[in-house]
């Protein structure tokens, strides 16, 4: 019971915060992207339980730093995600929405793929464990 409460709670308060990703992007990167597949309004397609395990592993991975972070972007923190246990297959603007729904701030939304003002060591530690994995996985 209170798993699902938590679930829930965490729910609202991401649909408080939907207005963050209804922004359009830019005209210029509508041109490079005309699917859509890099604007941060396709979070909005993932279901409320994707929306929720998303937003969970992004407050609970990534810690947010003053500075912003150029050595990864959202297309390899989108990857970080979809390797990790709970992770799933996302389009790199799902993951920009979630980004924005948790606070993050964005270096440069005119680029593909955004920077975010992350802590290093957020993302030194994803790739020492997927390192780590991967290594075990294979025999010598």
């Amino acid at each position: 019971m209170e798993l699902q409460d938590n679930y829930t709670r965490l729910y609202r308060w991401i649909k408080q915060r939907h207005h963050l990703v209804k922004n359009k992007l830019p005209p210029t990167i509508g041109v490079l992207d005309p699917d859509g597949y890099d604007d941060s309004i396709r979070f909005l397609d993932l279901s409320p339980l994707e929306q929720v395990v998303l937003v969970a592993w992004v407050l609970n991975t990534l810690a947010p730093s003053k500075g912003i972070n150029y050595a990864d972007d959202s297309y390899s923190l989108k990857h970080y995600f979809s390797d990790s246990g709970c992770g799933f297959y996302i389009m790199n603007g799902m993951f920009k929405g979630a980004m924005l729904v948790t606070g993050f701030k964005v270096a440069d939304k005119q680029s593909k793929n955004w920077c975010f003002n992350i802590k290093p060591s957020s993302t030194t530690n994803l790739y020492r464990t997927k390192a780590n994995i991967i290594d075990k996985k294979i025999k010598y």
